[in-house]
């Protein structure tokens, strides 16, 4: 590192050297490093540049594999709550349809009975006379 030294006066009329330190200027094709404030060559620098993408790459993909998978669980679960929904409305409309035939079986029974009855009672009627 380059330092400049400066000659002060004092208000005693005495000489004070003070020195200063200068960065160095930046050549064309090179970068200044951070921490030495030294030139690093370019391809230094394209190295480190590769290093850094490739270390963001590999954190993006470990999110996008995170969420990827936090999504596909999201429509497992999403397609289980379907099927057990589906599972349920089968069984209600099975309940249903259940009864329906029921109904419909007791109500055919009671219009044979009925029949049956009315044939019998015109029989006996019949018979009487």
């Amino acid at each position: 590192m380059k330092q400049k030294r400066r000659k002060l006066e004092s208000d005693d009329d005495e000489e004070t050297e003070i020195v200063i330190p200068q960065k160095q200027k930046r050549k064309a094709g090179m970068s200044l490093d951070a921490l030495t404030e030294k030139p690093k060559l370019k391809e230094e620098t394209i190295i480190g540049q590769l290093i850094q993408h490739d270390e963001i790459k590999h954190k993006l993909l470990k999110e996008e594999k995170k969420i990827s998978m936090e999504l596909f669980d999201l429509g497992v679960l999403s397609k289980l709550k379907n099927i057990e929904s589906t599972e349920q409305a089968k069984s209600k409309l099975f309940m249903n349809e259940k009864k329906k035939l029921e109904k419909e079986k007791l109500n055919v029974e009671i219009k044979q009975r009925s029949r049956d009855e009315l044939v019998l009672e015109l029989f006996k009627k019949r018979s009487w006379k």
